[in-house]
């Protein structure tokens, strides 16, 4: 219907400027200039792909001065057991976690948590949030009057959004758990048969993650499923949890944990809600006041935006006709510099397109793109073997490409990843924040950039009124270091990419463009007066696909398939719509 509205736009023949690569790009008139980071200013502050993995493999509590960390609090401090305390102190290398000091939100929450009390956690990505909650779920089982064993059943439940974030907190979880063999990690998400799951609820797991739609399928389906003593409800990432429409799926939930009570862990005391985020929204605090009583908020920085400290933002003004030349530079840029990068698409379809173009197309000197980086892909429409394959492979890369919707974006850990690109603008300030801080984590450096349209650049002012700063980077720059420089080859170069998409995946771009046109049209209601769909330019929007096509002839394909198979469209559902994102 999007592509309707607008079919007719951007078929004339009126030609757009190249972009005036020794000069700079053209700025819109309505708006000031923005300050560019010139080349030598870029790499004055700029470190190497094996600098930045040097830093980030020190750990998240390496020595060193941070607003991430606590000043007045060591690891001694907190109210934990001797036997908490020397698994946090440990090394890395012994199975600990090398702890000197606590981040400033796990100083804050864990002894709130410990307390009793219904508890927000609420700091930048990468500050430690994980370990904040799941350290008093430890102190809480150890410090029971009775010794707890596996027939005990579920002692604590940890909900997170994708699979992904579930399998990494159960990797952390089972680190912390690993010198206690009596108590027991699980993590449910639905990538296996429910006969296996049932089998080791029917065991007994002490401590279990789980995704909310494959849970609520056990609550009310697995008799074996003892959760009588369970004492902590806690829900990672609850600002997405409730926008991909789960809410109703999580108060079934909270109401059938609630339906049992025995608490053998710390006597009876009332079952405790812990929510984590690096973001709040309306929506978070109504569910809070609603369903979590009293709850308290517990913030590391009052001032932060949640972007992580070290984080250096970009944006780059690049109209559509020219954007698949600009972002094919600056993959040639990171791929030569041998770099770590996430690229965030709207929707899943994108993500095939992007995906395919990076692992076959060559640039000007003949080779690939990407040379010989490896590339992945992640989103919600992938098996969970090949989801598992892509997200593991990526996370232990020194260089490389993952190429992904917003199910990477929330919460995952991916160490030492140099750049975050966002081809595609996010759904909203919250989206922004979650991309940009898979880089620069655990108070490593790291960079964002966001592809911006001349007329989107209001975007930026509405991330300053957030409290966050990004400065533009020249185009021109760009192109140069990656061959691209003048106008003729700037032109030649589009050609070239525009043919190889011809050639081998017409289709694959024909599907994200039509599904690019539906996801910009959900925005939040706060960015719509910035993201409109009628004043795109849609004949160039398609030209950033690689299609030669114009959007009428675009507009006849997609109608001639969907009359011949109206099941079986060629669109992926937009990964934007927030009630179909659902990584169960």
């Amino acid at each position: 219907q999007a592509a309707a509205e607008v079919a007719g736009k951007g078929d004339s023949t009126a030609k757009e400027p190249a972009p005036q690569v020794v000069q700079g790009e053209a700025q819109s008139s309505s708006r000031k200039r923005p300050r560019w980071v010139s080349k030598d200013e870029y790499s004055a502050h700029h470190l190497t792909p094996k600098q930045l993995s040097a830093e980030a493999g020190e750990g998240l509590h390496a020595q060193g001065s941070s607003r991430v960390f606590s000043d007045d609090c060591a690891v001694q401090d907190l109210p934990l057991d001797e036997r908490v305390l020397g698994v946090l102190a440990a090394s890395p290398q012994s199975g600990g976690f090398g702890w000197t000091r606590p981040t400033k939100i796990q100083s804050l929450g864990i002894p709130r948590i410990l307390e009793g009390v219904n508890v927000f956690l609420r700091a930048q990505t990468g500050s430690g949030k994980t370990l904040t909650y799941l350290v008093p779920v430890l102190q809480l089982i150890l410090s029971g009057e009775a010794k707890v064993s596996r027939a005990d059943g579920t002692l604590a439940l940890v909900i997170a959004p994708s699979r992904e974030l579930c399998q990494q907190i159960h990797d952390v979880l089972s680190k912390l758990l690993k010198p206690f063999p009596w108590l027991v990690a699980g993590c449910i998400t639905g990538g296996e048969k429910r006969k296996s799951e049932k089998a080791r609820l029917r065991k007994g797991i002490s401590v279990l993650v789980a995704t909310p739609g494959r849970l609520l399928d056990h609550l009310q389906t697995t008799e074996a499923f003892n959760r009588t003593n369970l004492r902590l409800v806690i829900l990672d990432e609850v600002d997405r949890l409730l926008d991909m429409g789960f809410e109703k799926q999580i108060l079934e939930i909270l109401d059938l944990v609630a339906s049992t009570r025995d608490l053998k862990v710390q006597g009876a005391r009332q079952r405790q809600i812990v929510l984590a985020s690096a973001t709040r929204s309306d929506q978070v605090e109504a569910f809070a006041e609603a369903h979590a009583p009293g709850l308290e908020l517990v913030e590391a920085d009052e001032q932060s935006a949640g972007v992580p400290e070290h984080l250096v933002q970009h944006w780059m003004a690049v109209t559509y006709k020219w954007r698949l030349v600009a972002f094919a530079a600056c993959i040639r840029r990171c791929a030569t510099n041998r770099e770590k990068v996430i690229v965030f698409a709207s929707t899943t379809a994108g993500v095939e397109f992007y995906h395919a173009l990076l692992r076959s197309v060559l640039w000007i000197d003949g080779r690939k793109v990407i040379l010989s980086s490896p590339c992945h892909k992640l989103h919600g429409n992938m098996e969970q073997a090949e989801r598992k394959d892509a997200f593991m492979a990526f996370r232990h890369c020194s260089s490389g490409f993952l190429v992904c919707t917003d199910v990477a974006a929330r919460g995952v850990d991916l160490p030492a990843v140099h750049w975050t690109i966002q081809i595609d603008p996010p759904m909203d300030l919250s989206d922004y924040v979650h991309r940009t801080g898979r880089s620069a984590r655990s108070g490593a450096p790291g960079r964002s950039l966001m592809f911006l349209a001349p007329a989107e650049a209001g975007f930026i002012d509405a991330l300053k009124e957030a409290g966050m700063h990004a400065s533009q980077l020249s185009l021109e720059v760009w192109l140069r270091e990656a061959g691209v420089a003048n106008e003729k080859k700037c032109l030649d170069t589009h050609t070239a990419l525009q043919n190889a998409v011809s050639a081998d995946m017409e289709n694959l771009a024909m599907a994200a463009y039509r599904a690019f046109l539906r996801a910009y049209a959900v925005r939040a209601k706060e960015l719509k007066q910035i993201f409109k769909l009628r004043a795109l330019h849609i004949g160039h929007l398609a030209r950033s696909f690689g299609l030669k096509k114009t959007p009428s002839e675009l507009k006849k394909i997609a109608s001639k398939a969907q009359a011949q198979s109206p099941r079986k469209g060629t669109n992926n559902p937009p990964a934007s719509n927030r009630s179909s994102r659902r990584p169960s």
